[in-house]
């Protein structure tokens, strides 16, 4: 997810397939879902649709469609139906696949500013999770990389709630937003949104297909959901749908390894499944509300939601979505010496010169800083110290990040995450006795593009840093 150029080249040089992310509501992008049937929500009373406080007045929803027929001119005859193909009103029981990767700009609800998230989850009225236990201290852009799996019987049980609670010590817990997302919609719009499609179909590896249906499977009920005919193979590389002619080329299945790819003839369905306004795989930007200020946006909320019928297949394993963990680096810094460092003093014969010592430390760190000892009386600008720091540190190769835990305050109760820059800041100093050290110089070392060590010292190189 991260916005590089250059991660995102790692990842296709990986064969690892991109998804698309949106910036707003699946709804939104998809016209609501509103294509099979139309939504009216069911008001109390005569009056206004808002009561005094501005609280809606709605108490449920008709989901149906209104048409209006001219009358044959036999009576006898009945109008065509519009709708086909209708599902059947009975129950239908799903497995749901919440998944929640991070929360950002939350509206803070501590007075520190921040918040400690954590995430709730109802199907109707029934409070399925509780992740209280799991809360992410001082932060208001919490990385969650939480699934969820609930069942869901539908139409019933069509509302699905995703709350993010702000956890407190000493009080009540705060609502800081929620969005709901209708699952209803999701299974019946012809636009497939009960698990995104993929870019490639792949039986192993990282892009494995996750989807309890096969390309060609659900290629065949696009078409009928569609009023299409079903799709004509000519062939596993040949197919005519629509009276428009697909066929596969090599070139298609250029990210992945080919002993990962799966069979041609779902490969060409998936190919032709591309060309459909389909769902594909995603992550969804949600926006959060308080019913406190139902018109004001508390945050986002990005996640992607999977429904997969009971009656089909047993899905595949959920998608790891674990945040990275920072892995134990030891950083070893061996001072051998330093050249040309300025004179600030002046010995008893009034020579110019220094005592000098370094110090080291991550930038933007405020932990503890590394010293050398002192090289008295340097005449020449140079100091002799053979001296090594032993740091370590907390590193990400992915993010290329440290990792650093610390309580903001003495009265914190939890430690906050910070990821800084793996930057080594080493300063040169004057040693003075009766009076505060001169600062005479320092250096930069971005420690993502140190040079490779090598295992003999001939192999060695003298790199000089301005």
């Amino acid at each position: 997810l991260e916005d590089s150029d250059e991660i995102y080249e790692d990842y296709l040089e990986k064969y690892t397939d991109t998804i698309t992310i949106y910036k707003e509501p699946l709804e939104k992008i998809f016209g609501g879902f509103n294509d099979f049937v139309d939504t009216f929500f069911l008001y109390r009373g005569k009056g206004q649709r808002d009561d005094e406080d501005g609280q809606s007045q709605a108490v449920g929803k008709f989901k149906g469609i209104f048409c209006i027929y001219p009358l044959p001119e036999d009576q006898s005859e009945e109008p065509p139906l519009v709708l086909d193909n209708f599902p059947s009103s009975g129950e239908q029981k799903c497995i749901v696949r919440v998944y929640v990767i991070r929360g950002s700009g939350l509206q803070a609800q501590d007075a520190n500013g921040k918040n400690d998230p954590y995430l709730r989850i109802y199907l109707g009225s029934e409070r399925l999770v509780n992740d209280k236990s799991n809360y992410i201290a001082n932060t208001v852009d919490p990385v969650f990389g939480k699934m969820f799996e609930v069942k869901a019987s539908l139409p019933v049980e069509h509302q699905l709630k995703i709350q993010v609670m702000d956890w407190d010590l000493l009080s009540a817990d705060d609502l800081i937003g929620e969005t709901v997302v209708d699952l209803e919609d999701r299974l019946l719009t012809k636009f497939r949104a009960t698990c995104g499609i993929a870019k490639s179909y792949c039986i192993d590896g990282t892009n494995v297909w996750r989807d309890v249906q096969r390309p060609t499977q659900i290629l065949a009920e696009v078409c009928k959901r569609r009023g299409m005919q079903a799709p004509d193979y000519r062939g596993d590389a040949h197919c005519v749908v629509a009276e428009q002619e697909y066929e596969l080329f090599p070139e298609d299945d250029a990210v992945a390894p080919e002993d990962e790819l799966g069979d041609m003839k779902e490969r060409l369905a998936l190919k032709i499944l591309h060309n459909f306004e389909v769902v594909p795989e995603h992550i969804e930007t949600r926006p959060l509300y308080n019913p406190l200020r139902p018109s004001l946006p508390c945050g986002d909320l990005e996640m992607w939601v999977d429904i997969f019928p009971e009656s089909g297949p047993k899905p595949r394993a959920p998608v790891n979505i674990h945040p990275r963990r920072p892995q134990d680096y030891e950083l070893r810094v061996i001072i051998y010496n330093v050249e040309e460092v300025p004179l600030d003093d002046e010995s008893i014969t009034g020579e110019a010169m220094s005592d000098i010592y370094l110090k080291g430390w991550f930038k933007e760190s405020n932990d503890k800083k590394h010293k050398t000892d002192v090289h008295y009386r340097s005449l020449d600008g140079e100091g002799n110290f053979n001296w090594r720091w032993i740091m370590p540190m907390a590193y990400i190769p992915a993010e290329r990040k440290i990792v650093i835990k610390k309580r903001e305050t003495l009265f914190s109760w939890d430690q906050t995450e910070f990821k800084l820059s793996p930057t080594l800041t080493v300063q040169v100093w004057d040693n003075d006795l009766f009076s505060l050290d001169d600062y005479l110089g320092d250096l930069e070392l971005d420690l993502t593009f140190m040079p490779p060590p090598v295992k003999r010292s001939r192999n060695l190189q003298l790199l000089h840093a301005a």
